[in-house]
This record gives C-alpha cells, structure tokens and sequence, in this order.
C-alpha cells in the first residue's frame, strides 16, 4: 500500500501533465476530416468513372459486332441462295479477277472492325485475307471504297490494274476463298466451307 506522501506526490505529478497537454485543435481536427472525405469522394468518382468507360466500350464493341453481322449477311444469303441453285448470276469464272463487289464488301468490313477489340480485329483482317485475298484487303485498308475516301471512285481502276498483266505477280493473283468457291458448282464443298468462313467472320473472328 503507498504512503500518503507518495500518493500526493504521484497526484501532484498527473495533474501538472495535465495542466502541461495542449489543448485540441478543433481547426485541425475538421480540415483532417475534410480531407478525408474528400479524398474518399475522389476515389469513388474515379471508380465509378473507370466502370462507365469499361461499360460504354463495350456497348461500342457490341454495336460493331452487330454492325459487322449485318455487313456480312447480304453475302452469306446469296451464297446460300446460290447454293440452292436460285442465284447462277454469282458463280464467277475467271480464277484470276478482282471483284468490285468484293472490294466493297471487305472495305466495310475493315471499317467496322476498327470499333472492336484488338484481337477481334485481327482475327477479322486474318480472315479477311483467307476471304478476299491478301492484295485486295491491303489495297482496302489503305483506300477503302466506304463513299468517304478516294477508294470509292478508284475501285474500277484497281478492277482495271489487278487485270493487268504488269500487275499479276503471284501474290497479287491469289485470290481469296471466296472468288474459288463462287467458280464451283451449287454442291460443291467448297461452298459449304464458304458459308462457314463467312459465319465466323459475321461472329468477328
């Protein structure tokens, strides 16, 4: 037990710290708190910020899917009807020809895929080359015949060029799938293979 003495001197000491505390800064307690929220508010908004930007990319990328499923379908409905045997104006016969129809089509499939995802893209200029052939989808990415460039009034001239001999090297020659399939019968399984190809490059890959 403590002496009386020592417990006055223990007393005597806690109420000098006491006397000796700062007292509370009430300004700086309510800026601190300020700051707080603020920094909370930010944090918020810039999470909220970042889940609008994910969302509205991709309802873009969703949009141009749509789109290049709507692009394509013409094509896919004519080979199916030439399949049929309901549209002989399709089949082709030169093996070495350039299409304008072709150029259009692969033109506003380029532009559509602009507005997907980095690999849907490339899967879709990928299957482009398979399609059209690796000359035509170049000369659609550099110039493309979308009515808005100089493609769209230069297209019967690159018709003209890539019949040209002085043009015809191999690699400029080799037409894509499509043109082959077009050349062969209503049966043939080249056809079917066609429709498959156009099918997924509808689906963007």
């Amino acid at each position: 037990m403590l002496a009386p003495s020592t417990f006055s001197k223990l007393l005597a000491r806690a109420s000098g710290a006491r006397r000796t505390e700062a007292p509370l800064d009430w300004s700086t307690v309510a800026l601190s708190t300020a700051l707080s929220a603020l920094v909370g508010t930010l944090v918020s908004l810039a999470a909220v910020s970042q889940t609008t930007i994910r969302q509205r990319r991709a309802e873009r990328r969703d949009e141009a899917r749509q789109r290049l499923a709507e692009t394509v379908a013409p094509m896919r409905a004519k080979v199916r009807k030439y399949q049929a045997g309901r549209h002989g104006s399709l089949k082709r016969d030169e093996p070495h020809t350039m299409v304008g129809d072709d150029y259009t089509l692969v033109s506003a499939v380029l532009y559509v895929a602009e507005s997907l995802s980095p690999i849907r893209r490339h899967l879709v200029r990928r299957r482009c080359r398979q399609l059209f052939g690796k000359w035509l989808t170049e000369t659609a990415a550099i110039s493309p015949a979308d009515g808005s460039s100089p493609g769209a009034f230069l297209a019967p001239l690159f018709v003209a060029a890539f019949a040209e001999d002085e043009y015809a090297d191999p690699e400029k020659r080799a037409t894509g799938t499509l043109h082959r399939a077009l050349m062969t019968d209503p049966a043939s399984p080249e056809l079917a293979r066609l429709e498959r190809d156009l099918r997924r490059l509808s689906a963007g890959w």
